[in-house]
């Protein structure tokens, strides 16, 4: 059985992240590109970005054939609602134009044979935005759009990431243990940190697994225990001690240090790209 058995993506798929301009910005797309590339080379995957500044799921029905369909992918992950609440609290003409909008996106894509992956909106920083405060646009506006898109995923039998209270739970997490904690300086684009607590939740959407390397052996000997994606090891002795060789069958991914802020209270390391000797 091989490492990518059970998940979601198949080899030779043609990916595309369609949003708005959080999709745009190409850093939860371009995290979750390269660890599958680094992990799972044999899938052959190619990834395109159809993110569009200010765009809504109505919007982006209006350019679907342009931006999407003209590419034939095979698979299409869905980030809107941002915009969709207008910055405002919620109402049900707000919800009953996103909520149009992302049935129609989804029936469009299933139509042409696509499958599709959902993910919520994400979260604002209301302490950088006092408007958005005022409305509560947080944890009112923007969690009603994220409970109508699990309610679509539930539906339709979609994989869903709940981006919005993933993005909130680590928020949360990491401002009641730093001060001044912010993965979204402008309240509404997040920053590199933002990006990859993103990326972990589409990667489970995914179903891609855990994926850890573990080499552990009495010091001194020539047999040595082998697991989570480590092919190959041995430990042969020398005058001055030990040298362990090790072949692996995947890349590690780099989490960049601009992103790395968010590593205590997102278990992404854990989970995807842990190495024990």
């Amino acid at each position: 059985m091989n490492a990518s058995d059970g998940m979601f993506l198949q080899k030779g798929d043609r990916v595309v992240f369609y949003g708005d301009s959080i999709t745009e910005q190409q850093l939860y797309t371009n995290y979750v590109e390269a660890y599958l590339a680094a992990r799972y080379p044999e899938l052959s995957l190619s990834f395109f970005n159809a993110g569009w500044g200010g765009d809504t799921a109505p919007g982006g029905l209006k350019r679907l054939d342009r931006d999407v369909l003209s590419i034939k992918p095979t698979v299409v992950t869905l980030c809107y609602g941002m915009n969709d609440g207008q910055c405002a609290s919620p109402s049900e003409a707000i919800r009953n134009q996103f909520v149009a909008g992302m049935r129609e996106l989804v029936a469009r894509l299933k139509e042409h044979g696509v499958r599709v992956v959902l993910m919520t909106p994400g979260m604002v920083d209301e302490s950088v935005n006092p408007g958005l405060k005022s409305v509560q646009y947080n944890m009112l506006g923007l969690r009603m759009l994220a409970d109508e898109v699990l309610k679509l995923a539930a539906t339709e039998q979609l994989p869903v990431c709940d981006i919005h209270k993933l993005m909130n739970d680590v928020d949360t997490r990491a401002k009641a243990a730093v001060p001044g904690f912010c993965m979204i300086p402008d309240s509404v684009h997040p920053d590199p940190a933002g990006h990859l607590v993103m990326a972990f939740g589409l990667l489970r959407a995914l179903g891609v697994p855990a994926r850890r390397l573990e080499v552990s052996g009495a010091m001194g000997t020539s047999d040595v225990l082998c697991a989570g994606g480590i092919s190959s090891a041995r430990m042969r002795r020398k005058r001055d001690g030990c040298v362990l060789a090790m072949k692996i069958d995947s890349l590690p991914f780099f989490v960049e240090p601009a992103a790395r802020k968010v590593l205590p209270f997102l278990p992404f390391q854990e989970t995807f790209n842990e190495c024990k000797l």
